[in-house]
């Protein structure tokens, strides 16, 4: 995660973007980590094919999710940061 965004030179709108996408990514994150748990109790109860895919599948999703940077068209222009990591 960037941590400029939660600097005083940063601008107001970039905070918000930024606390914004850090919300929705641990909301996502805890969801799927549910999802992966129940996934792994219906393979571990029931290890057919169709589980192991599922369980493949919320493996990947939660994967995607752990390694997102979650990106807005804009961020960081108020703070003249656009284009920085």
């Amino acid at each position: 995660m960037r941590q400029w965004p939660a600097l005083e030179t940063a601008a107001l709108e970039d905070a918000r973007d930024a606390f914004s996408q850090a919300l929705h990514l641990q909301r996502s994150a805890r969801t799927l980590h549910k999802e992966l748990k129940q996934a792994e109790a219906a393979l571990a109860t029931d290890p057919t094919d169709e589980n192991y895919r599922h369980l493949i599948e919320i493996q990947a999703q939660f994967q995607d999710v752990q390694a997102t940077e979650a990106l807005i068209e804009g961020f960081g222009v108020s703070s003249g940061r656009a284009g920085r990591a």
